[in-house]
């Protein structure tokens, strides 16, 4: 089997590639446009791990994230880079989810759709940070970190404002929009902090860097992204079936 090439294949942006495993990742179904990307016939991927078209440039945190989801019987998205037979790679944007039988989970499937040149490039500084760090901490400014600086600048204006005005504005009219504006934007400095540390334990992923960017309003938008890949498979199932 060949695998000195390494050409970017790519397909139709109506096409998704879906496949379907048991528990332990052994592909039971592929559908032709799996294969097709893939470059194996339907007969050569059953029975075979999943691991037959990885790519051996995927970071492991990738990997881990998507089976911590799933463990848990979540669903994941994530950008994935596939390896097809002949050595080719493709770019998915895969959205894995358990599949049910009487209530249990009996395996997992996955649909694939085409990614956008932007989040291919996203994915790949992402992923290349992965190899060389292990982790994305220190990627992003941290939400508490955000906030004490946030305090930190009222308190800074305000005396700047004390400063310069102490000689006619007496301090305790100061002290009372400093109490003010701690009232106003206490939502901001307080409440979204905490939605946002409570949003991230549900549903953060290495992969909202990708889809959502970084930020606290990435933390936010990112369930919302998860949502449409959802929709995304459900319709694709259905098309599939």
């Amino acid at each position: 089997m060949n695998h000195t090439l390494n050409n970017e294949k790519t397909f139709a942006a109506v096409e998704q590639l879906v496949s379907i495993t048991d528990l332990q990742g052994r592909i039971t179904y592929a559908n032709p446009d799996f294969c097709a990307i893939a470059g194996y016939s339907l007969e050569e991927l059953v029975g075979q791990h999943h691991n037959i078209i990885r790519h051996p440039s995927m970071p492991k945190a990738a990997f881990s994230d998507l089976w911590r989801k799933l463990k848990q019987e979540d669903s994941w998205r994530g950008m994935v880079k596939n390896r097809c037979k002949n050595g080719d790679y493709y770019w998915v944007d895969a959205y894995v989810t358990p599949v049910y039988e009487n209530g249990k989970v009996t395996g997992y499937q996955s649909v694939r759709t085409l990614p956008s040149n932007e989040q291919k490039q996203k994915a790949q500084q992402l992923y290349d940070t992965l190899n060389n760090k292990g982790s994305v901490s220190g990627l992003e400014t941290n939400v508490h970190l955000r906030r004490l600086l946030a305090i930190v600048l009222i308190t800074m204006a305000s005396f700047g404002i004390w400063t310069y005005t102490h000689s006619i504005v007496p301090p305790v009219v100061l002290l009372g929009c400093i109490g003010l504006l701690s009232l106003v934007f206490s939502p901001e400095l307080f409440a979204f902090p905490n939605y946002v540390a409570k949003t991230k334990i549900l549903f953060d992923s290495p992969s909202r860097i990708i889809f959502s960017g970084k930020g606290p309003l990435s933390i936010i938008s990112y369930p919302i992204e998860l949502y449409k890949a959802r929709v995304r498979t459900i319709l694709g199932r259905g098309a599939d079936s």
